[in-house]
């Protein structure tokens, strides 16, 4: 089945399908005609065929309202319209033609659940109007902050001595009343004249003044509106004249028939084989682009092998060209969360994330309950990715975060206690006793959704918050011809049991022939430490003591293992090139490192001062370093705890 997309000098939409063509859908919104054209694929209930989708290159707006009285995210019930939901369906090719998708108020683009080897290209996807609020400082002091904002591009307010995002109308929807603002969040970030993020400024670095001050909306020339916030709370930081401040739209607002709902351009669940290759992505209320439980495949009953994956080719979060903005996607240009198979990222630039560029991990679950009696009955608690029957699963102790790798459990039966509720609780029957290998507290973790990684000749640029990368996979690793000039760390190797529970202790990666430039600006002094990472390559597990402590403390065993850093190049402006924590097997080898002094960042601000930091290392090698003739001595430093 081939089906036509265009645009008609009238303006209206019509599609072509199998060579007769529709009436004419006379609307601004083409959301419509492709929700029909996708119910129609889905109809058909051929899978032997190729279904494709083919839009005449053009500019295509869509609108997030109820189509026919359906919802467009039909998983959860979600209120507002998905555009292409591709459901149930094998041999889709989504052809765009260098096509433009303007999306309107608080929507997703895609939605591609349990399908087979779909390949969707040659895109652009943006919004109207971006849900931040962009704005250049003008004056700052310890008393007050004036800012310039340009309300053709961010269309703010003040009501109540308080500074307002005002919403698209079409953030209505069946049930609640329209949203006139949508409140910020009192998170920034702040940006020079070129769209990089300052050194020393993390989040709400400026001090809480858009929680505590009283913003006064003072004039307006064009399109220019001033806005003066008399300073309420501590001002941590005086912002140089001209940067950008980056205004972050808060999640849920005081009205709940005001949230700001935060839906991912591109979903991807329960995929086998999915190509996305030449899309660009300016902007998003959530990722750009977010998969899981992907690269095996359905049957409908069960999984049939282990052999798919997710390639993403020239596809990618970006700052759009001559638009001024500094943000893209407001999280994650892509997150990968239980997935399988072969994960492939090539050819991306990434630029202007409000989150990382890449983060690829499992889940930890943590042990909740054992039934005394019967100690296959097991209660873990997560806040996503429920445990499918068949999963393999590992013990991980609770402070050392080791595997227990001699013991695996599969799962019988699973079932949310409380679905309605975050963290979720689920109930587990396994094929064996736990008695002896577990105890509460401890952690178990998923390892059938454990992807082997690929990323190559991708473009990381300093555009953006927080770090480039981050892998937490046992499966194999190769991150190689990259370019990475990041805020945070460019790599960071986790296995997080503190924050998020994203799972785990990795066992062969490469990392070679990357060039490493100014990376790790923003990872902190001593009184942020860590925040963004602790060095360009960070490797560091973190745990907690039982039951739960305030922070995060270093584990007691080995978590990762075999890796290999090589043959790369870094242009450091400051100490820290790795850190790294709990590693068994660590080789930094035939590597170039030069000493790079831009104006912009000063050296010997970051907490680490010496080169590579180890802690709890076995089997570390340094070889055949090549360092500029003006490197310091003081910073050739190996730090071993």
């Amino acid at each position: 089945m081939t089906i036509y997309i265009e645009q008609l000098d009238n303006g209206s939409y019509q599609s072509i399908i199998n060579g007769v063509a529709s009436n004419p859908f006379v609307s601004a919104d083409c959301s419509t005609v492709i929700w029909n054209v996708c119910k129609t694929i889905t109809q058909t209930g051929c899978s032997c065929c190729t279904h494709k989708i083919i839009f005449k290159h053009g500019i295509y707006h869509l609108f997030p309202y109820r189509i026919n009285g359906e919802d467009g995210h039909l998983s959860d019930g979600h209120p507002y319209g998905i555009p292409f939901y591709i459901n149930n369906n094998k041999n889709v090719l989504i052809e765009g033609n260098g096509s433009t998708f303007i999306c309107h108020g608080q929507m997703g683009f895609a939605l591609l659940e349990f399908s087979d080897e779909v390949l969707m290209q040659n895109m652009n996807i943006d919004w109207e109007r971006p849900y931040v609020i962009q704005a250049t400082v003008i004056e700052h002091n310890n008393e007050i902050l004036k800012i310039e904002i340009d309300s053709s591009k961010y269309d703010i307010g003040t009501a109540s001595g308080n500074l307002h995002l005002r919403a698209e109308p079409y953030d209505a929807y069946e049930g609640c009343s329209l949203v006139n603002y949508i409140a910020i969040h009192d998170n920034c970030n702040v940006f020079d004249g070129y769209g990089n993020m300052l050194q020393e400024l993390r989040d709400s670095d400026v001090g809480f003044i858009f929680e505590n001050g009283t913003a006064d909306e003072e004039g307006i020339l064009g399109n220019i509106k001033t806005v003066t916030f008399t300073v309420g709370g501590t001002n941590n930081n005086l912002l140089p004249i001209g940067s950008q401040i980056i205004i972050h739209v808060a999640a849920i607002a005081n009205d709940e028939n005001s949230r700001l709902e935060q839906i991912n351009v591109i979903t991807i669940n329960h995929g086998w084989k999915t190509t996305l290759r030449n899309i660009h992505i300016f902007h998003s209320t959530c990722r750009g682009i977010f998969a899981h439980n992907t690269g095996r495949r359905w049957n409908g009953t069960t999984y049939d092998n282990n052999s798919g994956f997710i390639h993403l080719d020239n596809c990618h979060a970006m700052v759009k060209p001559g638009s001024g903005r500094c943000f893209s996607t407001l999280y994650d240009n892509a997150h990968f969360c239980n997935c399988a198979g072969q994960i492939t990222i090539e050819n991306c630039h990434l630029s202007g994330m409000g989150d990382d560029g890449i983060n690829i991990h499992g889940r930890y679950y943590q042990v909740i309950y054992i039934d005394e009696e019967d100690n296959t009955q097991v209660r873990v608690e997560a806040e996503d990715m429920q445990p499918e029957v068949g999963d393999m699963m590992q013990v991980v102790g609770r402070c050392s975060l080791e595997r227990n790798e001699v013991n695996d459990f599969f799962v019988v039966s699973s079932q949310v206690t409380n679905p309605n509720d975050n963290p979720k609780v689920y109930q587990l029957s396994l094929n064996r006793t736990l008695s002896g290998v577990s105890h509460i507290y401890d952690l178990m973790e998923n390892m059938t959704w454990t992807p082997n990684v690929t990323i190559r000749n991708c473009v990381f640029e300093k555009r953006n918050r927080a770090r480039a990368v981050l892998v937490s996979t046992p499966g194999t690793v190769l991150i190689t011809d990259n370019v990475f000039h990041s805020a945070g760390a460019a790599i960071l190797i986790a296995a997080d049991y503190f924050r998020y529970k994203e799972s785990g202790g990795v066992k062969d990666i490469e990392i070679s022939n990357n060039t490493f430039t100014e990376c790790a600006t923003s990872v902190g002094d001593v009184n942020h430490a860590g925040d963004w990472g602790r060095a360009a390559i960070t490797i560091e597990p973190e745990t907690t003591a039982m039951p739960i402590t305030d922070q995060g403390i270093c584990p007691t065993g080995i978590v990762h293992e075999n890796i290999n850093i090589h043959n790369n190049t870094f242009y450091m402006h400051d100490v820290p090139i790795l850190f790294a924590r709990a590693v068994n097997g660590l080789t930094f080898k035939d590597n170039y490192v030069w000493r790079s002094l831009p104006p912009q960042y000063a050296a010997n601000m970051a907490a680490q001062q010496v080169a590579f930091r180890l802690e709890g290392v076995t089997g570390w090698s340094e070889t055949g370093t090549k360092w500029s003739f003006d490197y310091p001595d003081n910073w050739k430093v190996t730090g071993i705890v």
